[in-house]
């Protein structure tokens, strides 16, 4: 079975809305295949072989291909019939046409060159080089390999810490502060930021450790017969299950994220861009940039901070949401830049109306 799904959702009880299921075959029906591929994965790449020449591939493109290549096999009863079911919308997009997308389909189709001697073949693997060296190349480059990655953590370090203080912000004496460090139970908002990795960074080079609790929850409690009975009045009848609940205690194994770490050897696992006040009356702000890499893409997690002070002790930082931004290598300079800028013209505009607010006390 294949399941394809335009939603990027956690999983919910309306989850499949905008859903689309794509089953080989029928449930009285086998899934054939050959010795390289099975029937219907070689029609799903032929589909996607066919909508190449777009910009976009939409689901129904797909769907249409595959029943049309299936129904010319034949009509006899057992032959394989692929089964759709959509829950989305005729528009929803598959996938963008892209140049590495091109070169993998097309790839697939290419059939090996047999050759009668070893002389022959040498010659042939020397040809197929020299005619995709430019496309191996370009490929190759677009992998974040262990040096690359190395060289832009630094390359963003360097440009963050070249990042000056806005004007309005020096002029009321605030000054900037930049912490390059390794990841450790001390970041502010460390167990939610565990969470947070957890949830959303699976794909990249982030390893998570847990504990493991029981807790006891409440499950309402129901024997098979009485879910049957139940059915049986909302499906058949139209009408309401109007029956008492009756309730247990379960205890139930919870398995929460207790900490991290990134698998990447980096000068560094996160930045903090720090804007500091000379004032102890005012509240100083902080960026926190913490850089997920995988082989192709970086995933750069990112929270805002507020630090209140109590006369003259500092009492740590508001509790925040932790983010996430999805970037390519050639971009995750500037996506920052456009980041620190916005947290100083924020920043500005928060401790101008509280200067306001002062300003306006005194005064009366």
């Amino acid at each position: 079975m294949q399941i394809f799904t335009a939603s990027t959702e956690k999983p919910s009880k309306n989850s499949f809305q905008d859903s689309f299921f794509c089953f080989s075959c029928r449930k009285n029906q086998s899934s054939g295949c050959d010795e390289k591929n099975s029937f219907f994965t070689y029609a799903l790449v032929e589909s996607i072989k066919n909508c190449l020449e777009n910009n976009q591939i939409r689901y129904r493109d797909l769907q249409n291909y595959i029943a049309d290549k299936f129904s010319s096999e034949g009509d006899d009863k057992d032959s394989q019939k692929p089964y759709f079911c959509s829950q989305g919308k005729n528009t929803d997009v598959f996938c963008e046409v892209t140049d590495n997308l091109k070169n993998v389909i097309n790839g697939f189709f290419v059939q090996p060159v047999v050759t009668e001697t070893l002389e022959e073949g040498i010659k042939e693997a020397q040809k197929i080089e020299t005619d995709y060296s430019d496309v191996i190349a370009k490929i190759d480059s677009s992998f974040l390999n262990k040096e690359i990655v190395k060289n832009l953590s630094k390359e963003v370090l360097g440009q963050i810490t070249a990042i000056p203080l806005i004007e309005p912000l020096n002029k009321i004496k605030f000054t900037k502060l930049i912490t390059s460090d390794k990841i450790n139970n001390h970041i502010s908002g460390y167990k939610s930021l565990c969470t947070f990795v957890d949830n959303n960074c699976s794909d990249y080079f982030a390893e998570i450790s847990y504990d493991y609790k029981t807790r006891t929850v409440k499950k309402e409690k129901k024997n098979p017969w009485e879910i049957a009975l139940s059915l049986s009045y909302r499906n058949l009848f139209g009408l309401n299950d109007y029956s008492e609940p009756t309730y247990k205690w379960v205890d139930e194994a919870v398995k929460i994220p207790k900490d991290f770490y990134i698998k990447n050897d980096l000068p560094y696992d996160f930045i903090s861009f720090k804007i500091q006040s000379r004032c102890r009356c005012i509240t100083d702000k902080e960026l926190v940039l913490i850089p997920f890499y995988n082989n192709t893409s970086i995933y750069l997690v990112y929270a805002q901070f507020d630090y209140k002070y109590t006369g003259v002790e500092e009492t740590g930082p508001v509790p925040t949401t932790w983010k996430g931004k999805n970037c390519k290598p050639n971009e995750i300079v500037e996506v920052i830049k456009q980041m620190i800028t916005n947290f100083q013209e924020k920043t500005y505009t928060t401790i101008r109306e509280f200067l306001e607010k002062e300003k306006n006390v005194i005064e009366i």
